[in-house]
């Protein structure tokens, strides 16, 4: 099967499914516009701005399915193959790792052993076990066989961070020449799901120039609480006027999975999302993360 690139050029599938009717799923994701890199047979992994190549880092979503390249290029999604039972496909070598030991690999099948395959670092099928995406069935001259990773075989996904909160009353607790217990009266807090729901009224305090020294983050409202997640995780905030800020649990100085917040809350809006990562490297590279709304609109807000 051949396709008709936006230049009238034959791009040749380097991607065959084999018993995929029933026991795959085709989805057809939003792409990362800066991507024009992807071949079918490459490994997909969703990164902040869409579907893109696997750097091998990333949990795996399947292989693509269709073409994002120079020469195909307009379409604002892709296509990528997700393995069900069953299900294979061949995938030519143009598109894998041309350094892995595919004759060892190779090898190892006849033997009786198993191999899985992973993403090297430009999205190309390998050698490995870190995070697999597919099995290797067999080793061809121009071509390998691949099929659904066993689950015994594949490891659990990481569990997505979760959040909780601790105590509201920091009265007594000075911070930034403030007794924190000024800044709320009655403040309580629950999460529900990735809501961060508030209640209790949030003092009006006025001039509080040692709390930042962006002006925008000086909004006269404020809420001190205490966030509870596993050590390691990392909370990444958007300030009002002192851009973007990590903070990873159990190493700010507040304790154990501890992180002791002063949030800067606009009365017009009443709430803001901010998002909680399972470690400062997913953070940075912005994977899998969950947003938590924290949601003031039940609180009071002083004058």
């Amino acid at each position: 099967m051949a396709i008709v690139s936006n230049f009238a050029t034959q791009e040749h599938r380097t991607l065959k499914p084999l018993f995929t009717k029933t026991q795959a799923t085709f989805q057809d994701l939003p792409v990362d516009p800066s991507r024009h890199d992807i071949m079918p047979g490459m490994v997909a992994c969703m990164g902040p701005d869409g579907v893109r190549p696997s750097t091998g880092a990333e949990r795996p979503l399947g292989l693509f399915s269709t073409y994002r390249t120079h020469n195909v290029w307009e379409v604002p999604s892709a296509g990528v193959l997700v393995f069900g039972g069953g299900a294979m496909a061949d995938v030519s070598r143009s598109v894998i790792d041309k350094d892995a030991d595919w004759e060892a690999a190779e090898a190892t099948l006849k033997s009786g052993g198993r191999v899985l395959l992973e993403s090297d670092a430009n999205g190309r099928l390998t050698v490995g076990d870190g995070n697999p995406v597919c099995m290797l069935m067999s080793v061809g001259q121009a071509k390998i066989t691949v099929s659904e990773a066993p689950e015994a075989l594949v490891a659990e996904p990481p569990q997505p961070a979760a959040l909780t909160i601790g105590k509201t009353d920091f009265n007594g607790t000075t911070f930034a020449g403030k007794n924190l217990g000024e800044l709320t009266s009655g403040l309580t807090a629950s999460v529900e799901g990735t809501n961060v729901v508030f209640g209790g009224t949030i003092n009006h305090v006025p001039d509080w120039t040692e709390f930042s020294a962006a002006e925008e983050d000086r909004t006269g409202y404020y809420a001190a609480f205490e966030m509870k997640a596993a050590d390691g995780s990392a909370f990444v905030r958007q300030t009002l006027g002192s851009g973007e800020k990590t903070l990873v649990f159990g190493q700010t100085g507040d304790g154990p999975g501890t992180i002791n917040l002063v949030a800067a809350i606009q009365k017009g809006t009443k709430e803001f999302t901010e998002t909680l990562y399972a470690s400062a490297e997913d953070a940075e590279s912005k994977t899998d993360g969950t947003e938590y709304t924290f949601d003031f609109t039940a609180c009071v807000f002083g004058e």
